[in-house]
Parts: structure tokens; sequence; C-alpha cells
């Protein structure tokens, strides 16, 4: 202005870091300028509907050898609130695996040849949840896909992938509109 004062907002803050939870819990939200804190706000963390019959089963008994892995789970049953949901569901689903630490379990190339010992660790480029799904990176990353559904596994219009952290990676299947899990099917 005139008398050369400058206006600065200070109470809003804009990040592309992702904000993530382990467990249902209220967090208070505060703010640190100049080494003071102050709460500005609060964030409830609920606990989603857990899977049921889930097992993650590995197809060798060697230490720090690749090698592939078979996850199993199954839905809510399809009268259930959650079970509803998949039946109601009217635009794209997504099937998201997060892994916690690369360190201690990473995804692999589905291509992996494990006769001759060849580690190939899935292709990362750096992106983030807009990129468009890939079914070629789908092929990259999962080498079946099984249900006991009569229809089957349903087709992924594509898979990504991006880093959550420096530790820390996501893999997400994306199911075309109406065309994604069905409730009460074991995958």
């Amino acid at each position: 202005n005139a008398l050369g004062a400058e206006w600065t907002i200070t109470n809003r803050a804009v990040t592309r870091a992702e904000i993530m939870g382990t467990k249902q819990q209220y967090t208070r939200l505060c703010w640190e300028r100049e080494g003071r804190f102050a709460e500005v706000g609060t964030l409830i963390f609920r606990q989603p509907t857990l899977l049921t019959e889930v097992g993650l089963y590995i197809t060798t008994e060697e230490w720090q050898k690749a090698s592939p892995v078979i996850l199993a789970f199954r839905t809510a049953g399809p009268t259930s609130t959650t079970g509803r949901r998949y039946e109601e569901a009217t635009g794209p689903m997504t099937l998201e695996f997060t892994f916690l630490s690369m360190e201690q379990f990473d995804i692999m190339s589905s291509t992996l040849d494990t006769v001759e010992g060849y580690e190939v660790q899935a292709a990362f480029r750096y992106g983030n949840e807009q990129d468009e799904p890939s079914q070629r990176l789908c092929a990259q990353l999962f080498k079946e896909l099984w249900s006991d559904d009569d229809k089957g596994f349903p087709l992924p219009m594509g898979c990504r992938q991006r880093l959550v952290s420096a530790n820390m990676r996501e893999v997400t299947i994306v199911f075309e509109p109406r065309n994604g899990l069905a409730g009460g099917q074991t995958y």
C-alpha cells in the first residue's frame, strides 16, 4: 500500500505431503513459527472396515531372495453396509497397496526370472495419483490376478505406482466404472 506495509497470510498452509495414520485416533494439528507452536485444527483418523481372511503367502524359504508372493483377501459380505458399496459404486474403483517399508518388503517385476536368479525391481517412475493407469504396468507388477467370483477377477483399466516417501511405495489397481471388486468374494 502507500505506506509501504505488506500483508502476509500466516494462517493458511499448503502441502503436497500426504497425511497418513495407522490407527484410529484424534490428532491435533499445530503450526510452528519462530520456535512457537499453536494448535490450528484437528484431524480424526477413522478405522476403515477391515478385510477378512487376509493372507500373505511366500513361495520360497530362502532369505533375501526375491520370489512371487500370494496376497489373498475376502471383501465384506454383499448385504453388509460396506459390501453394498461395491455394488453401488458408480465411478472408477481402486485397490491400493501401500508398502510401508520398501526395505522390509517391496514389489519386484513379475517378469522376474527366479530360475536364473535375476532380480529386477519394479521399474519406478516418479508420479502421482493423477498419472494415467497403465495395463502394461499391471503386467509388470502382477503375474496373476484371481477370484472365486463366477465372473473372475475384474479386468483392470490399469495400474499406477508412486513413492509416498523415500521408503514407502503405493501401487494402485484401477477398475473401470461398474467393473470393480464385488462384495463377499475372495481375491
